[in-house]
């Protein structure tokens, strides 16, 4: 098995359809579609609610596991090169945002450790496949989302929240398996970009 990420890196370049990164992304896919050709019935209450981000940001930590080597500041210095900024200016409940007409990401300084390294990532995956609208689409969201998923994964990061948020957003989206599989291509080369970045810290 495993144990270092390095040793993921070299499948990067291998044409073996069983890489780690590949297999987390189809693994997950189905789970999504599964849920969503299930009927919003398989959401309870609870979940729903648990997707607003006050909701989730008002929670503790129980649901996003984080080992103990990966801290924020050590990714975020792995994520140098990118345009990313800390600031007091972002709302109490918001981890952090990405603005498309400066092409830049802004991460709350005040927000927990867990918001802000989750919020890195998620708002790199909207500068990475370069969205350009500053509100909600579902697309948008599923790619950035599905990204930061795999991404997580891959650094043994178990995040439900993230789970529960895809789910919800596959619930605005009409044909989820064919957007599915036209986004595969950009989320897993995202996700690699990412993970080969990040290489330098894990």
């Amino acid at each position: 098995m495993k144990n270092r990420f390095s040793d993921y890196i070299v499948d990067f370049n291998q044409q073996d359809k069983a890489k780690s990164v590949e297999k987390i992304f189809d693994d997950f896919s189905k789970v999504v579609i599964e849920k969503k050709n299930g009927g919003v019935d398989n959401f309870s209450f609870e979940d729903m609610m648990r997707l607003t981000m006050k909701k989730i940001k008002k929670e503790s930590n129980v649901d996003i596991n984080v080992p103990e080597n990966i801290t924020f500041d050590g990714v975020f210095n792995c994520l140098v090169k990118y345009p990313v900024e800390m600031t007091n200016r972002c709302p109490e409940n918001v981890g952090g945002a990405y603005f498309p007409p400066g092409r830049k990401v802004y991460i709350n300084q005040n927000a927990r450790e867990i918001d802000k390294l989750h919020s890195l990532i998620h708002e790199l995956c909207h500068y990475l496949f370069k969205h350009d609208i500053g509100e909600y689409v579902p697309r948008c969201e599923l790619e950035a989302e599905f990204t930061t998923y795999v991404v997580e994964k891959m650094m043994g990061i178990e995040n439900h929240h993230s789970k529960f948020y895809i789910f919800f957003v596959a619930q605005d989206i009409d044909n989820i398996e064919q957007t599915i599989n036209i986004c595969k291509d950009d989320i897993l080369r995202t996700s690699k970009q990412l993970l080969q970045n990040l290489d330098c810290y894990l």
